[in-house]
């Protein structure tokens, strides 16, 4: 599920046809991310296609792992249409640590906006579906942490007449692990999607840095780019005419530098901007 390229030697951490602790098969790489390689694997016993994600030493230890690992025990439960949890996590032979999710049919927003931008009433959807995973994550106690283009996958359904999509987000809490990654990987785990006190690590982060990274999102889904350092509503509006005042107040608002200004949760933010379909 993950995307992106590097050399073969990056991503040799496991070899194509190993299997991990008698139940895993590795059948293919899928790509590279800032926390490590991720591979197509069959489970030996059941058959189904998973995604294994392998996280570097350095950073599958100490407490912010521990932290993490109890975040993804928490998402796990949750059972929600929109969200992808780790269904599985362990250390390999070797000791390295692997985390494991279910293998989707579809494509990251990144690779889907590739292709040219979404109307406005699927983009609202979108949002819609990847605010009610956000907030029932924070209801449970849970931050994103790194919400960004890539970790939105588009789930292709093939219904015989038609095909339909939704979204489900990826990689809770996998944002706790960034100030253990090198330089380089701290470098690539940066995005224009992270709230301000995320980039600088002032304070403690709450919903609210998760909700800035939603409208981050909106903002390119709207507006063809991510927001820039200031934004403004006159630009955003220039940019999505066919976008409603009311949409264009939401996400300007959401995208505030205090989060004091921001709305209060998620829903708060999801609401606003469905007041104004």
């Amino acid at each position: 599920m993950a995307q992106g390229g590097s050399s073969g030697r990056q991503m040799a951490a496991i070899a194509v046809g190993q299997t991990l602790i008698n139940t895993y098969r590795v059948e293919r790489v899928l790509g590279q991310g800032p926390f490590g390689a991720v591979y197509m694997a069959r489970h030996v016993r059941t058959g189904g296609l998973r995604a294994i994600k392998v996280i570097p030493k350095s950073v599958a230890a100490g407490e912010p792992y521990k932290k993490f690992l109890a975040d993804a025990r928490i998402v796990a439960t949750l059972r929600h249409p929109h969200i992808v949890p780790f269904v599985d996590y362990d250390r390999d032979e070797s000791g390295r640590a692997f985390l494991v999710m279910d293998l989707l049919e579809g494509e990251s927003l990144q690779q889907r906006l590739k292709r040219g931008n979404l109307p406005i009433g699927p983009s609202l959807e979108l949002l819609r579906e990847v605010g009610s995973a956000l907030h029932a994550a924070h209801l449970a106690g849970v931050l994103h942490r790194g919400l960004k283009l890539e970790n939105i996958f588009l789930v292709h359904h093939d219904l015989l007449d038609r095909i339909t999509e939704h979204a489900m987000v990826t990689d809770f809490g996998l944002g706790r692990l960034r100030k253990l990654l090198s330089p380089e990987g701290a470098q690539a785990s940066m995005s224009p999607y992270l709230a301000p006190e995320a980039v600088h690590e002032k304070g403690q982060l709450d919903s609210r840095a998760d909700q800035w990274s939603l409208a981050a999102v909106a903002y390119r889904l709207l507006g063809g780019s991510p927001p820039p350092v200031e934004v403004r509503a006159e630009r955003l509006h220039e940019l999505a005419p066919e976008a409603s005042p009311q949409v264009v107040q939401a996400v300007v608002r959401a995208l505030s530098r205090s989060k004091d200004e921001r709305f209060d949760t998620v829903l708060e933010f999801i609401r606003a901007l469905a007041s104004g379909e």
